[in-house]
């Protein structure tokens, strides 16, 4: 999604190593023209969950024709991104020739790795349905120049316990494991209640945990919980009181605590100012010699919902066929992530170089966000 409201974040609070609750507020933003988001990562008080670095959540919410969501080409580095669709369609295509339509229950995760392009877009121009969390992982130093890669879970571990359906989206919880292939020791899973739920999960005491309500009310660990915050729990636990309602749907977030300060601005996940401004520049340059400037501009996303009804795995579709796809900035913003962006984000890339040095250190995250919008999925 997009990260780019003017603000430099304050420091973070430290891993607190034993049980918390803290409540905190999710910040609204706008994704595009009327998509409203919750941004519940990176926050003041908390910037990571283990390798969890992002987490956007948008509706559940409707969509007129010509609306939902329309994110243009744009690149990261350095994580992961995770998108777990709850309602409607989304189609994915990236710089490694994949295209993919995700439905409710099934999740899309990207490595960024060294660098990758992609796009996000609703199916058509009708109106529809939207409800999904957006999240990143950091990939560790060992990991973050691997080779980019993209897969698709139509399928995942889904545990009937104390009327919850437990959907284990990464990681390994209550003897099941994701498929999704992570570089960090983490869990993410979602919470749907069948009925009346008052039971306890069980958690590991080695992971800080958070959580957040995708729809209705819950009392986790004795503090109440609705939509539009994060319950950040802490470590040391080795089980989650929870009580709620029928068809409440919590996603809970885990993972140790991650030991490297990374750097983020934009869609990039870092360790050093002069990696962000190396990618940076090769984003407005144009600088890999596989792209050029007007090949980028004829490269539209064209949706054709008839041809991809049925895809059930990633397909290649020679869209974005180049590591970074540059743009022109004052008529599409950073990335062309949107629509109405005109004059927005021109300026913010070029500013990068004075920017950096105020960035503040955190815990492990120094964050600038110095755009009006945000980073992008």
């Amino acid at each position: 999604m997009d990260n780019s409201h003017s603000d430099t974040s304050g420091d973070g609070s430290p891993h607190p190593g034993h049980p918390v609750v803290e409540t905190l507020p999710a910040r609204v933003t706008e994704l595009g023209e009327g998509l409203v988001i919750r941004r519940a990562l990176p926050n003041r008080q908390r910037r990571m969950v283990g390798a969890w670095c992002f987490l956007d959540h948008a509706g559940p919410m409707e969509y007129g024709p010509g609306a939902g969501m329309r994110v243009g080409p744009h690149p990261h580095i350095g994580l992961q991104t995770f998108t777990w669709m709850i309602e409607g369609e989304i189609l994915h295509r990236d710089s490694l020739g994949y295209e993919q339509l995700i439905r409710p229950g099934q999740v899309n995760l990207m490595t960024a790795g060294q660098g990758i392009v992609h796009a996000e877009d609703s199916v058509n121009d009708e109106g529809g349905r939207l409800h999904a969390a957006q999240l990143w992982i950091a990939l560790p130093d060992a990991e973050r120049h691997r080779a980019p890669a993209f897969e698709h879970h139509p399928r995942l571990p889904v545990i009937e316990r104390d009327a919850l359906a437990i959907t284990v989206l990464a990681g390994s919880a209550l003897g099941e494991t994701s498929p999704a292939k992570v570089y960090s020791p983490l869990v993410g899973m979602d919470l749907h209640a069948r009925g009346p739920v008052d039971t306890a999960v069980p958690l590991d005491p080695a992971f800080e945990y958070a959580a957040l309500s995708l729809r209705g009310e819950a009392t986790l660990a004795g503090a109440a919980l609705g939509p539009g915050a994060l319950l950040y729990l802490g470590s040391g636990r080795d089980a989650l009181p929870l009580a709620c309602g029928p068809d409440t749907q919590i996603l809970l977030l885990g993972g140790e605590p991650f030991a490297e300060e990374i750097l983020m601005w934009w869609n990039f996940v870092a360790r050093s100012p002069e990696e962000l401004e190396a990618a940076t520049h090769q984003w407005n340059s144009g600088s890999n010699p596989r792209c050029t400037h007007r090949d980028t501009q004829s490269r539209q996303i064209q949706v054709d919902t008839h041809r991809h009804k049925d895809k059930k795995s990633p397909q290649k579709c020679g869209l974005l066929s180049c590591l970074w796809t540059p743009v022109d900035t004052h008529k599409q913003g950073l990335g062309g992530a949107g629509r109405n962006r005109t004059g927005v984000n021109g300026v913010a890339v070029r500013c990068i170089t004075t920017l950096l040095p105020r960035l503040g250190n955190t815990r492990n995250v120094r964050l600038a966000l110095t755009q009006r919008r945000g980073p992008v999925f």
